[in-house]
């Protein structure tokens, strides 16, 4: 028996979805519940089930009295599960759908079985319903933000703060529980299905709780801790009347919302003080601080006026700063939300044992903000974008346009301000203004060739291959043109775009056994960071790429062909040429760049106003001779 992928289950999904909205504006928890009700008829062990099945019930009932005996079938099961749903099943009404619209949804779902036997994988289910998560976060627009963190930014989250097997991990605003799940994930594909992290979770919303316990059974996961209520007021998570601790913290708070001082309960979390009532930014930031152990690490989103609100929002911020945990500002750009344009960042930081740093040990700044991808309606991360960051992260690499290490003293030098761009400015800079020299009398400047040389340079392009020499400060097009030059320059890199292409070849072929065995253990997804390590050290050689380069390319052939490294059926010596050919895809787009930056040279320059003069005198000499020929004689 052939068995369902991901995309097919999706499609399920979209379906019984789109029957269910016949009458109902938002089918989100009743889908939900069906699919919970369909999970636990097929798969033995998921939960505990009444006898006959209520899915047996519903699909032989009185289709007149559907909505009633759904409703029935949610209060049945949520009895006979109190520890897993503790109540979630209660705000899922049956009777919201006329009984034709939810009867097409159960058939479309009865045809279609959720056993582990007859899915692709472990997780396909998950996966499936994340891909359906998305799907409703975007079509809600600005109410999707309130509840769902798009899943590059929780993997994103999750790989900043690296947990591992047996620590715990806590998410003060968890809306549907996207991080929370995501690093289960993160840490099951790296140490084994059964490696345990401890999952805690509080959300205001109490439906949005609700929902959130759904979505981590849908996951296989049924043993996080959620509890309904505010955190910032109200932190459901105690010790001995004093807030819990956790080895791990992620949260993406409501930006910039109003609070009230007087609400706050544990005042002590606020050991920084008392943001602007108009917003609770730093507040939040706070109990996420005060929600760590000394020796933990956390990281919190956040709008980016927290970076230099000055007042109180000020003093907070300095207090923060000099307190020395503060590891990490990244700046992720706009847009990348669900109904929101506001940039937002990234703020990483450590418990009170500052993760054994130095004192005095300084921020890293990353300006991601050009490490995302536009799309029509959102921008987002994609995987090259979050490899480019965490690598940058990890090694604390200073890249010039992207990343800067700074001091406590150069920060405190600037108020405290936070500002990304004040240390690190991303912007590409704007062409040169034209070099009147060179537009009066031929040549192109050396100074703008040499600025881009080192970038063709990586192709196997050297400047004696566009220009020719004029005089100690400009060049000269080649006699060929410089369009024919243009057109040639991938030819120009051809050798280089082999040899590298050939070592991708050669480290595919001698990891194959390696790859095989490591499928075979079930021990593949574990291996990512140590094949993207070997991968660009094999690579790296060739001149052509970077090391983040080339890490950004291995990283997203992982993401589109990780179900095909998991499937048996697909030969793994099949799969290097699709590696082979996302390089060189890489490529040959940065190759067009060039191609492209030469002929802005050629345009800008190609014809100067001397070649104008003399294409003027040419063309009155041959007018001349013309008007001579047909009888007409200059005065």
């Amino acid at each position: 028996m052939k068995k369902l992928t991901c995309s097919e289950v999706f499609a399920k999904l979209l379906a019984a979805a789109d029957a269910l909205r016949g009458t109902v504006r938002d089918p989100f928890d009743l889908l939900a519940g069906l699919v919970i009700l369909k999970r636990a008829h097929d798969q033995p062990g998921f939960l505990r089930t009444p006898h006959p099945s209520p899915w047996v019930s519903l699909i032989s009932g009185d289709r007149s009295r559907l909505g009633s005996g759904v409703t029935e079938a949610f209060r049945e099961l949520g009895e006979m599960n109190k520890k897993v749903f503790k109540g979630a099943l209660q705000f899922i009404d049956g009777n919201r759908v006329s009984d034709p619209e939810l009867w097409g949804a159960v058939q479309i779902l009865d045809g279609v079985s959720l056993a582990d036997e007859a899915l692709e994988f472990t997780d396909t289910l998950g996966k499936a319903f994340e891909m359906y998560l998305v799907r409703y976060a975007e079509l809600q627009g600005k109410r999707g933000s309130g509840f769902y963190t798009p899943p590059s930014v929780s993997e994103l989250m999750v790989r900043l703060v690296e947990p591992v097997a047996g620590h715990s991990l806590h998410d003060p605003f968890a809306g549907a529980g996207g991080m929370l799940i995501y690093a289960r994930e993160f840490v099951e594909e790296r140490e084994g299905s059964g490696a345990s992290l401890r999952l805690f979770g509080q959300e205001v919303n109490q439906s949005v709780c609700a929902r959130a316990r759904l979505n981590l059974l849908l996951h296989g996961i049924a043993d996080a801790e959620l509890r309904h209520g505010d955190s910032l007021t109200d932190p459901a998570f105690l010790v001995d009347g004093r807030q819990q601790e956790f080895d791990r913290v992620l949260c993406n708070p409501p930006f910039s919302v109003r609070y009230d001082e007087k609400s706050i309960n544990l005042r002590e979390r606020m050991k920084y003080g008392w943001a602007s009532p108009a917003h609770a930014d730093l507040m939040n930031i706070q109990h996420a601080m005060a929600s760590l152990r000394p020796t933990g690490r956390g990281a919190v989103v956040a709008p980016h006026g927290v970076l230099f609100r000055g007042g109180a929002d000020g003093a907070i911020r300095r207090g923060i700063v000099e307190s020395e945990r503060l590891v990490a500002v990244i700046g992720i750009g706009a847009n990348v939300f669900y109904g929101t344009s506001v940039p937002a960042c990234v703020l990483v930081f450590d418990g009170e044992d500052r993760g054994g740093r130095p004192p005095g040990d300084g921020v890293l700044f990353i300006n991601a903000e050009r490490e995302i991808v536009s799309g029509r309606t959102q921008n987002r991360l994609e995987p090259q974008n979050i490899e480019m960051i965490v690598d940058v992260f990890r090694s604390r690499a200073e890249l010039s346009g992207f990343s800067r290490f700074v001091s406590l003293e150069e920060i405190a030098a600037n108020d405290h301000i936070l500002s990304i761009r004040m240390y690190v400015d991303s912007q590409i800079s704007s062409a040169p203004l034209p070099d009147v020299r060179a537009m009066l009398s031929g040549g192109v400047p050396k100074s703008e060739v040499q600025a881009d040389a080192e970038r063709f340079h990586d192709h196997g392009i050297d400047v004696e291959d566009l220009f020719r020499e004029k005089d100690v400060r400009y060049y000269d097009f080649l006699e060929e043109g410089w369009e024919f030059t243009a057109a040639r320059l991938p030819e120009l890199g051809s050798m280089r775009k082999n040899a590298v292409l050939q070592q991708c070849s050669l480290w595919w072929e001698s990891s194959t056994p390696r790859l095989a065995s490591l499928r075979a253990a079930g021990k593949l997804l574990a291996e990512r960071d140590r094949l993207t390590v070997d991968f660009t050290a094999a690579l790296r050689p060739v001149g052509l790429l970077d090391q983040y380069r080339l890490a950004g390319v291995f990283a997203s052939w992982w993401a589109s062909h990780k179900d095909d490294l998991r499937r048996p059926e697909r030969p793994i010596e099949a799969l290097g040429d699709s590696l082979c050919a996302a390089l060189a895809q890489r490529v040959a787009a940065e190759l067009q760049q060039l191609v492209t930056l030469y002929r802005s040279w050629g345009e800008r320059y190609g014809t100067s106003l001397a070649d104008l003069d003399n294409m003027r005198a040419m063309g009155a000499v041959v007018l001349a001779r013309r008007l001579g020929d047909l009888g007409f004689r200059s005065s």
